[in-house]
């Protein structure tokens, strides 16, 4: 008995020190203690089969900082950003480099818009939304500069010019600019490309080229007005205006007019000035250039005189066009170039033709008076209509039963607008004598400029010419010129 109590007690021993002879089978255990970022934790497995446990650490995890500018940079000096770990507050700093970009353009957004003929879209369109950031101390008038956008590998789609103004921004102040992009042009690869593709697939980049401030630094200066050219005239545009297309008042397109004061420094009265109007950007950039006469009204000597109604229609294919309609009068700069004056007392103005050569001599065509006529349907018109009264002169001996021609018609300054042929015929013009011709002239086409200067230059501001090419006389005879 005493034998059997000492191996039993033996065996307890050994099982003792021997564990329990499990092969232990450990679960996939589980985390005891979170880890956090400055002590490890502690992750514990139980044996499934008699429930001893094990203990394992886990790992610190790493810090989840969070990032904050506690000192803003400025173009001298670098600024701090500080970051700091939202678990157990450890902190460390990067500097933030000295500002390089004193504005920075961000495009937040792209718009598609769908051809739609009732709202005056007849292209499929692209609108961006940019987000403007002046971190300058000085107001910011106006940007001007390049728009690139790339696909998503980086790869050029298209590169435009693209100016922001209209409104001031702040000194160290956004602002949001929108419904700035483009017409779509089907047939073009990079516009269909930029249309087609998704927002979160471009890349934009956006170069700045130019900065006007509040204060007028950065802005091209305006040209010396007292060069020698420019003394006795100068033109000031005072205003613009923009006309909606209105077809009960006659206007098929959008239109801009501006209102000029022009000064007149000489001693004598002005009866017309012949010159280049310039228009350009608020960056000094042309934004297209045009021959502007200033006809219809003297200017008094050392005086001045106020001209309205001046200005242009507006083709919305033509992107100059639209630019100048789009932008505002005080974005806007403009340079008058004087070619030509013409004095009251008629000095600077072109020579009348000589009327003593042999073909003048037999006949002499005076035009006498100029009418416009407006549409009238019921009167069979349906178009402005300019009507000229003439008085031919024979100086045969013979009466003349028609005369062919060439009609020429000049402005103030002797410059051609037009030619067209025109014969008299119909009455005969007595030996020695005179007959006056009425009725004689041209419906007016409101998109040819030619026609429309004839119309609105006043019959005392234009000049004419008649070359005789045919005389026939009432016995039958020709004479060719």
């Amino acid at each position: 008995m005493k034998k059997r109590i000492l191996w039993a007690g033996m065996m307890l021993l050994c099982l003792a020190l021997t564990g329990c002879g499990c092969k232990h089978e450990y679960d996939d255990g589980a985390v005891t203690k979170e880890p956090t970022c400055t002590e490890e934790g502690e992750k514990t497995f139980t044996c499934t089969l008699c429930g001893d446990t094990k203990v394992e650490s886990v790992p610190t995890r790493e810090h989840s900082y969070e990032e904050a500018v506690t000192k803003e940079p400025t173009f001298e000096e670098e600024g701090e950003k500080t970051f700091t770990c939202v678990d157990c507050g450890e902190s460390y700093t990067e500097p933030v480099p000295v500002l390089d970009d004193e504005v920075v353009v961000t495009v937040t957004d792209k718009t598609n818009l769908a051809k739609d003929t009732q709202a005056g879209r007849y292209n499929d369109r692209v609108e961006f939304t940019f987000e403007v950031w002046n971190r300058t101390d000085k107001v910011v008038r106006g940007i001007q500069g390049i728009l690139t956008v790339c696909d998503m590998f980086g790869k050029e789609i298209l590169s435009v010019n693209c100016d922001f103004t209209g409104e001031n921004i702040a000194a160290n102040a956004t602002i949001v600019f929108d419904e700035m992009g483009m017409d779509i042009n089907p047939y073009i690869d990079d516009n269909v490309k930029l249309y087609n593709t998704d927002f979160s697939d471009l890349i934009f980049k956006y170069e700045v080229t130019g900065i006007v401030y509040a204060d007028g630094a950065g802005q091209e200066e305006e040209p010396d007005t007292d060069t020698p050219e420019n003394q006795d005239i100068i033109v000031n545009v005072i205003d613009k205006q923009n006309l909606e297309e209105d077809y009960s008042a006659g206007r098929y397109s959008p239109r801009v007019e501006f209102t000029f004061e022009v000064f007149n420094h000489a001693a004598k009265d002005i009866k017309g000035i012949q010159g280049v109007f310039t228009i350009k950007d608020l960056f000094g950039v042309e934004i297209m250039k045009v021959s502007l006469d200033f006809t219809g009204q003297n200017i008094a000597a050392n005086g001045s005189t106020v001209f309205t109604g001046l200005g242009m229609d507006i083709n919305e294919f033509m992107d100059e066009h639209v630019k100048i309609y789009n932008t505002a009068f005080d974005d806007l700069q403009f340079e008058y170039e004087v070619t030509g004056i013409v004095y009251a007392d008629g000095s600077g103005m072109e020579e009348e033709p000589a009327m003593g050569t042999l073909e003048d001599q037999k006949v002499v065509v005076n035009v006498t008076d100029k009418q416009n006529l407006e549409e009238n349907y019921r009167a069979g018109r349906y178009s402005p209509r300019v009507e000229f009264t003439f008085e031919v002169f024979n100086h045969t001996s013979k009466d003349i039963k028609g005369i062919q021609g060439v009609f020429i018609i000049k402005d103030l300054f002797g410059v051609e607008i037009m030619t067209g042929s025109l014969d008299f015929t119909g009455q005969n013009i007595a030996a020695n004598g005179s007959a006056v011709f009425t009725g004689l002239g041209m419906d007016v086409n409101e998109f040819i400029d030619e026609h429309v200067k004839v119309y609105n230059t006043a019959y005392d501001d234009l000049k004419f010419e008649y070359q005789v090419t045919a005389i026939v006389y009432t016995d039958g005879t020709t004479e060719n010129f």
